[in-house]
């Protein structure tokens, strides 16, 4: 659930842009969190350079590039990171390892303008207020807000192929709501069901993902904002890099019509980006890979802690191909929750 900004990576003075890669010391001196004066003192000595990898990358007076510079958005031997090879069946894309015959969702619905579209019976507000909404929650803006952006690291992980832990659970009913376009968006038939899932795990944790005792996607009876079900996003790696669990699923909405989207979420650990996308919007391939947030229509963003369930909604215009993203996740594990999801015509 990342904005990829395209970050450079200073190798040492003879190295070679297309092939080399970074020496040890700038793996060192990039994750090194000491101040100035030893970044400027390292980076001409030819060992890497603050401004574009580490906790200096944004003081323009620390740029001392030499020159012989790989983008780590786009090399497949420094993919996001010094030294993240992606290997012989993967290509780097965005700073991310992907498979290469990588696809990105496909809409298992189709999405078209259509003048006959439902009315809704919700009136033309910012922003739309469960009835069950309690006391105690917090409301956000019916917009959000451009300091709401999603912070970017210069350190990517790389996506690997990780069987997803299931969770067992009957399926109820889907309870109807003439309103809401997401289908079981408060999640109340007790199954994921039709969300999809998608997953991005650090390079070497793919075993310990598939192994996790806690299903990563669990449907469950832990208090929710309102009725019985909410989803849980869960990860217990104790990788310390990034990792994202996304759950999505196509929506069909009018073209040109004004929507409302909100949810509910409380977490302990991490963020959670609820966007309006596209296919497009998504990097990776079907079950790997995570959210390009930049690309997001319109998002609300729940960053930790939030201790309390927290209510945020904003509008947007539906386009075409529209497919709704739910990404828990950041750095760490993942401890978070979300209920009552819901896009509503205004």
């Amino acid at each position: 659930m990342k904005s990829f900004a395209i970050l450079l990576l200073a190798l040492g003075v003879a190295a070679s842009p297309a092939s080399s890669k970074a020496p040890k010391q700038c793996v060192d001196f990039c994750n090194d969190s000491s101040d100035t004066d030893t970044c400027v003192s390292q980076a001409k000595k030819g060992l890497g350079q603050c401004y574009t990898c580490g906790p200096f990358k944004t003081i323009s007076s620390e740029k001392l590039c030499d020159g012989n510079c790989v983008d780590i958005n786009t090399d497949n031997d420094n993919c996001g990171d010094c030294e993240q090879s992606c290997g012989s069946k993967k290509t780097c894309q965005n700073g991310r390892c992907v498979k290469t015959t990588s696809a990105v969702p496909t809409p298992t619905s189709s999405v078209k303008a259509s003048s006959s579209a439902k009315p809704s019976s919700v009136p033309a507000s910012s922003s739309v207020k469960p009835s069950s909404a309690p006391v105690s929650s917090s409301k956000a803006p019916s917009s959000v807000p451009t300091s709401s952006i999603k912070p970017t690291s210069s350190v990517a992980a790389s996506s690997v192929s990780a069987s997803i832990p299931s969770a067992s659970a009957t399926c109820g009913a889907i309870p109807a709501d003439p309103t809401n376009v997401v289908i079981n968006g408060d999640f109340e038939s007790g199954c994921l069901d039709p969300w999809q899932k998608a997953v991005y795990i650090p390079l070497g944790y793919e075993a310990a993902f598939a192994n996790q005792t806690i299903p990563p996607f669990s449907v469950e009876t832990t208090p929710s904002e309102s009725g019985n079900y909410n989803l849980h996003f869960t990860t217990t790696l104790n990788a310390g890099k990034s990792t994202d669990l996304t759950a999505y699923q196509p929506l069909a909405l009018e073209v040109g019509a004004t929507y409302t989207l909100s949810a509910w979420a409380k977490s302990t650990q991490q963020y959670l980006n609820v966007c309006i996308g596209n296919a497009a919007t998504f990097v990776g391939s079907n079950a790997e890979g995570s959210i390009d947030n930049s690309l997001c229509q319109a998002e609300l963003l729940f960053r930790n802690p939030i201790t309390t369930w927290t209510y945020q909604s904003t509008t947007f215009v539906a386009q075409d191909g529209t497919i709704l993203y739910l990404t828990a996740g950041y750095y760490g594990d993942i401890d978070l929750q979300v209920d009552n999801v819901k896009v509503v015509k205004n």
